[in-house]
Formats: structure tokens, sequence, C-alpha cells
């Protein structure tokens, strides 16, 4: 089972799509010349696992009545997502214009490769069109990437969701940690004022204060490191040309939260440092 398109010659170099072994369709595969066929790395993969493909014969399958001509394989070339960017590629064999037997209503898109803005060549694409035939109407004239655009619309739209609410997490878990971490080494101000009475200098008892908390922020960090690893894979197929566990994404993410909380250690340990010693010992 494979998928099929019909295509002319030159149609692989213009969709930039790579040919790994073998040879492009030529205007010389003609009717009365030997079949061929193109397949891609999927098909190759698939049917022919650790071999070369090339210069295999296949026939397509049909009524026991209808006689399909042998097709030799002369070349493969890269995979494409052919319906979105999520679907992975699927086993699909090409097939040269010139040969196929029914060519009607197949050659119904058409690429052209420009090197300025796209839309710039429409009209002129329309004209070589009419010049043929002034009857064939010609639509949908778009841009690849206004296709691409369309594809991925759906999961633009998931990811945007998934933005704001992760947007809201993070103001949330920020706010929380600097909320509950400020609040509990405030309630340490008296043993903050026992220390400097005592006689601790200020830079030992901060030093303690915030080595204390940036361990318990440590091991935040980690059981949440965790927990999002496991969680993102969920989300794997919802990403595209990301990958769910983005280096970058975690460190920046973790360096951000590791700040906040030792920002909320050191501002209120700075000002209990700075309330006289006898105050602190009343403190509640």
């Amino acid at each position: 089972m494979a998928g099929y398109d019909v295509v002319t010659p030159g149609y692989f170099s213009s969709m930039r799509i790579p040919l790994r072994e073998g040879r492009d369709f030529s205007w010389s595969d003609a009717a009365e010349t030997e079949p061929v066929i193109i397949i891609n790395e999927a098909m190759a993969k698939t049917y022919w696992p650790g071999e070369d493909p090339l210069g295999k014969r296949i026939r397509q399958g049909g009524p026991v009545d209808h006689e399909f001509p042998w097709l030799t394989i002369t070349g493969i070339v890269g995979d494409i997502r052919e319906f979105d960017p999520l679907t992975a590629p699927r086993p699909t064999m090409y097939f040269p214009i010139t040969q196929f037997a029914d060519p009607g209503g197949i050659l119904r898109d058409w690429v052209v490769r420009t090197t300025g803005d796209p839309l710039t060549v429409a009209s002129s694409v329309r004209t070589a069109v009419w010049s043929v035939d002034k009857d064939l109407p010609v639509t949908r004239v778009r841009t690849m990437d206004d296709v691409r655009s369309t594809s991925i619309a759906s999961e633009r739209l998931n990811l945007l969701l998934f933005v704001l609410f992760a947007s809201l997490a993070l103001v949330l878990a920020t706010v929380g940690i600097f909320g509950v971490t400020a609040y509990s080494v405030a309630q340490r101000t008296r043993e903050i004022g026992i220390r400097v009475a005592l006689g601790a200098r200020s830079n030992d008892v901060l030093k303690l204060v915030l080595t204390r908390g940036f361990r318990l922020a440590a091991l935040g960090l980690l059981l949440g490191l965790v927990a999002a690893f496991a969680l993102t894979r969920l989300m794997a197929g919802m990403i595209y040309g990301v990958s769910s566990t983005d280096a970058a994404t975690f460190f920046t993410v973790a360096l951000l939260l590791a700040a906040v909380a030792l920002l909320a250690c050191y501002i209120p340990a700075r000002r209990a440092l700075r309330v006289d010693p006898m105050v602190a010992l009343r403190y509640e």
C-alpha cells in the first residue's frame, strides 16, 4: 500500500525535494519507453529494508483482467509531510506524467518557483496558461507560506492557548515562590536577631539564609523538571519544529524561578539584619 502522485520532470527540484539516489524523470520518458517510477524513502524502508530498491520492478494491483505494466524504480527522493506537518510521511510513489495512462484531471496543481515575491508572477502564470487554452480557469494562486500557514492553523491556536496558560502558570509560580519564601525567612527574624546578638557577622547570617533557601528551591526545581519532562511527552504530537524537551526553555524557566527564590530570601533577610537585635528578639 502506498500513496501516489503524478508529476512532471523538474517537480522535485522546484519543491526542493532532495533526490537521494538514481535520477529524476525526464521528458524522454515517453509512453513507448520503459515505464519508470520514483519512490520516497519511507517506501524504500518499508518494502526494501536493508536493500537498494533501484532497478527493482513493481506493478500496480488491480482487476485480474487488467494487465498493468511493470515499473522500474529509477530514483529515490526524500520524504515530505504531504498533508500537514504533524502527519508522518507515508510510502509514496511518483509517476511521470509522460507515461501516465490517464492524465485527465491529474495536473490540477502547479508549482512555480520564483526568485522574488511569488505573487508578482501570478499574472504571468495566468497569461502562460491562457496562451495554451484561454478557457482554462486559474484559481487558488497561493504562496507556499500561505499553504503551510493554513495546514498548521489548528496547531497554532492550540499552542497559543498553551502559551497563555503557561505564562499565567509561570506568573503564579513566581508570585507563589516569592511569597512563601519571603514569609518563611521573615519568620526567622527572631533567630537572625539572636545570631546577631551573639556576634554573628551579617554576611555569614545572610549566606546561611540564602543557602537554606537555595536548597529548598533546588529541590523544588528538580521535582518540577522531572514532572515537566514527563508531561511534555503528552505534547510531543502537538509541537512542530521544536523539541518537547527543549533545553533552552527548561534552563531559562529554572533560572528564573531560582533567581526569584534567592531574591525572596535576600530581601527579608537584609531587612531583618537592619533591625535592632533587641527588637528582633521580641519579634512575633
